[in-house]
């Protein structure tokens, strides 16, 4: 059976090779899986030959769990209306680019880092004896694995800032 990569934006199909195949669907595999796990994408398995990658067209795509500052709710306020007046939109998004260069550094620096995010995240008051404990490693050698990557984080972000 011949292999073929279906693209939307020109409604054909492209006969290709297995190799070819493989490397453009691990590709779209990896978004489409991405996009799933942030709620964009609803792609069902009897439709799954039409993803091509490109979900800014695809009639399975939604907003997900990202938020924009422009979106409205059903009173029509938007997350830009409730901005304190003394915070500037600058400010807001400089910050909002700072935290992700950070968490994206923490991911850099310790295999677990995600994981480390996610539980800060949840729960800001939660131990590094808490955090290690649910990693699976000892606390002593946490402590001071963190006690590293925070003296890194926070020069990154005095450098930044």
């Amino acid at each position: 059976m011949k292999k073929y990569i279906y693209v939307n934006a020109a409604k054909e199909k492209f006969y290709v090779t297995d190799e070819e195949y493989r490397d453009f669907y691990r590709g779209v595999d990896a978004k489409r899986k991405r996009e799933q796990y942030h709620h964009r994408c609803y792609c069902t398995k009897e439709y799954l030959w039409k993803c091509d990658g490109d979900c800014d067209i695809c009639q399975f795509h939604s907003k997900g769990d990202f938020v924009s500052l422009d979106y409205e709710n059903e009173e029509g306020m938007s997350l830009a209306d409730n901005i304190p007046g003394d915070m500037e939109l600058e400010q807001i998004v400089a910050d909002s680019a700072l935290l992700d260069e950070l968490f994206d550094k923490l991911k850099e620096l310790d295999p677990d880092g995600e994981k480390i995010a996610k539980l800060w995240m949840s729960d800001p008051n939660l131990s590094d004896r808490k955090i290690a404990e649910k990693l699976g490693r000892k606390q002593r050698t946490f402590a001071n694995q963190i006690k590293r990557i925070r003296k890194i984080l926070k020069i990154t972000a005095q450098i930044d800032s």
